[in-house]
């Protein structure tokens, strides 16, 4: 096996344990197309759904019986939110939208659990004397007191102060309209659906049941499950997941829903338990961050470094330390992020400081992070680009992004050059983008000067070319307190009028 294929394989190994199979099972395919052996783990992790090509014929009579059993508790609420149609893999539509769910949530209670709260009504019987009158007069008890979809009749056997039997009645208000057998009924329609791979379908389901769900305290553990759900099947039919995520972050692991608010403290910490939970949401975020587009991949850095707590000494970054503490290969993945993301300099300074302190794991990323930002080795960074362009190349989540990655890294590393050097040399320039050209050429000078006059534009460094000299001078680059501070106060300024 090659370096690059164990690389791919460690890799695998190491997302595969907080990866649901269905997700699993995508990403094998790109490895199966890298050369990795993956019939041992597609054939397991198959044996682990319900997908059609992994059911027996027994299987499948008892899958069908559970969709049936599971249809009729929720044909209620199949009629009136769904429309069935046959169009394409889909088959059940919701026929309105998540806007207007939203309103039915928030107005009224039409997208709640039926439950029984407080006591609307207590009633004591009678005292009865004689075992024969006591049966007889139960039976009278609840032929009388019946429980309904409005209320709920609660009775319990006392005694009186002369110790006869006596009956409390207790008499329960109903609220929400949606009965709780009914909403676990679609629940499990919504898995099963998920289950053997109609993802469209099961989204549909539990984009509903997320409302339904919602508020209800009883509930908790089948609510985070419909998030889950929601997220997973988001993913697999390829749509935004951006707002599946964050109902996860709120719901979920408790974080502020306001960005701008900074003083309320999430309800998992940085304990190693919550750690684990925290793990599972970086991870799936993953797909929507690098496989969504190159512009989503900065919302996994505000995801990762975001700080809680109004006290500068009491704050905390619980999925900094999550990362820490069990998942330091995302380390990959914030590094890269950092690369699509320049300008986020702070971040690209607190991966350096994470990656020190997750020392156990090394990855080429985290080496060219350390050559460049901790060492200030330019010729080490530069020798490291072949082997991270192997690295993306073999990765699922980066390989489509291989080219705006390694132009970035081409930039970091010579924004990083000027930033310390006052006078550099074109040909210098050419020699290390251009190594197929001669760095004497006029062709490889003219391509030179244009990519580092755009860097030059990009960045915040002050510097000319002298196309004459063949050279680059830099000046200007490091600023003053009192100007730092002039430009923070212009910038304020300016906000406030617009």
């Amino acid at each position: 096996m090659s370096s690059t294929t164990q690389s791919m394989a460690d890799m695998l190994a190491r997302l595969a344990p907080v990866m649901d199979p269905h997700l699993l099972l995508h990403m094998l395919e790109f490895y199966q197309q890298k050369g990795v052996d993956v019939a041992a783990a597609r054939a397991a992790l198959l044996k682990k759904t319900k997908l059609p090509e992994a059911m027996s014929e027994d299987s499948s009579r008892s899958l069908d019986e559970r969709f049936k059993k599971a249809l009729n508790a929720a044909n209620a609420l199949l009629v009136k939110y769904f429309n069935q149609t046959a169009d394409g893999d889909a088959q059940c539509v919701l026929k309105v939208s998540e806007q207007e769910l939203s309103e039915k949530k928030s107005s009224t209670g039409e997208l709640s659990i039926r439950t029984f709260e407080g006591v609307s009504a207590e009633i004591v019987e009678e005292e009865i004397d004689g075992v024969v009158m006591k049966a007889d007069a139960l039976k009278q008890i609840k032929a009388k007191y019946v429980s309904s979809a409005s209320h709920q009749v609660t009775i319990t056997e006392g005694t009186s102060a002369s110790g006869a039997p006596v009956w409390r009645i207790a008499i329960r208000d109903a609220r929400g309209e949606i009965p709780e057998s009914n909403a676990i009924g679609l629940l499990e329609v919504a898995t099963l659906c998920y289950e053997t791979g109609r993802y469209q379908d099961a989204n549909e389901i539990f984009t509903l049941l997320r409302f339904i769900f919602d508020g209800n305290n009883s509930l908790t553990d089948k609510f985070h499950s419909v998030l889950w759900g929601l997220v997973a099947t988001t993913i697999l039919t390829k749509r935004p997941a951006s707002n599946a995520l964050r109902l996860i972050r709120i719901h979920v692991l408790g974080d502020e829903t306001d960005e701008t608010k900074e003083d309320a403290a999430p309800v998992l910490g940085a304990d190693e338990a919550s750690a684990i939970h925290r793990s599972f949401a970086m991870h799936w975020s993953l797909f929507h961050y690098f496989k969504g587009g190159e512009s989503l991949s900065e919302g996994f850095l505000d995801h990762v470094f975001r700080e809680f707590g109004s006290n500068p000494r009491d704050r905390q970054a619980p999925n900094q330390r999550a990362v820490e503490l069990v998942a330091p290969h995302l380390l990959r993945y914030i590094a890269a992020a950092c690369l699509l993301n320049r300008s986020k300099r702070a971040a690209l300074y607190s991966t350096l400081r994470l990656s020190r302190m997750c020392y156990e794991f090394t990855d080429v990323f985290l080496t060219f992070v350390e050559q460049l930002i901790g060492q200030v080795n330019f010729d080490a960074a530069f020798a490291l680009l072949p082997q991270l362009a192997e690295t993306i190349e073999g990765d699922y989540f980066l390989a489509g992004l291989k080219t705006h990655i390694m132009d970035s890294a081409n930039k970091l590393i010579f924004e990083q050059y000027l930033r310390t050097h006052k006078t550099v040399s074109i040909a210098t320039v050419a020699k290390r983008l251009f190594p197929e050209l001669d760095p004497e050429s006029e062709v490889a000078k003219a391509k030179a000067e244009l990519w580092i006059a755009n860097l030059i534009r990009e960045s915040k460094v002050v510097a000319k070319i002298d196309s004459v000299g063949g050279k680059i001078d830099v000046s200007g680059n490091q600023s003053t307190f009192e100007k730092r501070m002039f430009d923070k106060l212009n910038f304020a300024q300016r906000a406030a009028y617009h």
